[in-house]
């Protein structure tokens, strides 16, 4: 199986530099679709996913914020996931940025879901969904047609609880990343997950 992979693409949804108010050629979720639609069809068993930062970091981020989703329209790189086909997504800190409000609001017009596992509102209640399950028909080696169950858990840092204390403080709590995975994948394999892909916005580095 294939599985593709976005990640930190904070806002960036065309080749462009809002900054110097200029196209440029590299970086843009809308260059990508070419190449997801390319390495898509050289394999019959693919999964596209995105490991978080995905709504902030340009002027569009912001644009979006502050107008384009206040009327009810889709954030334009939530529309353009739609478009792409993503089968689902986690969070960065950075998708905290604009508050839990906008954040909800932002994520309900997805045609995927969004899942994180280790940051929950402070009552305990979830604040996504911690994992899916995904039933995929997968072509196997000799090219039939086989049921595969898919789980997909979102982990994210829990500093961002700090990071962004003015707009979340008293309202999350978060978990060590790794005691919230060992869990929540045993739940997933008791659940019936063939296969478990963690969706984790985090570098690799020792425990502390």
């Amino acid at each position: 199986m294939r599985i593709l992979a976005t990640s930190d693409l904070h806002a960036n949804l065309h080749p462009y530099n809002y900054y110097t108010d200029r196209p440029q050629n590299t970086g843009g979720l809308a260059r990508l679709g070419r190449i997801i639609a390319q390495l898509r069809a050289a394999s019959d068993n693919c999964i596209l996913v995105d490991n978080g930062d995905t709504l902030q970091g340009t002027p569009l981020g912001d644009f979006a914020a502050q107008v384009r989703t206040s009327d009810g329209r889709p954030h334009p790189m939530v529309a353009a996931m739609n478009v792409l086909g993503y089968d689902a997504m986690t969070l960065g800190n950075h998708d905290f940025n604009y508050g839990l409000d906008f954040l909800q609001s932002t994520l309900s017009g997805g045609a995927f879901p969004a899942v994180l596992a280790n940051i929950r509102r402070a009552d305990g209640t979830p604040l996504l969904p911690p994992w899916v399950i995904l039933d995929r028909d997968m072509h196997d080696t000799t090219g039939r047609l086989r049921r595969l169950r898919i789980g997909l858990i979102g982990l994210a840092p829990p500093q961002t609880l700090k990071w962004d204390r003015s707009l979340l403080d008293g309202q999350l709590e978060a978990e060590d990343i790794l005691d919230a995975a060992r869990r929540e994948i045993r739940a997933m394999r008791d659940a019936g997950a063939d296969l478990v892909i963690v969706l984790c916005h985090s570098g690799v580095g020792p425990r502390p």
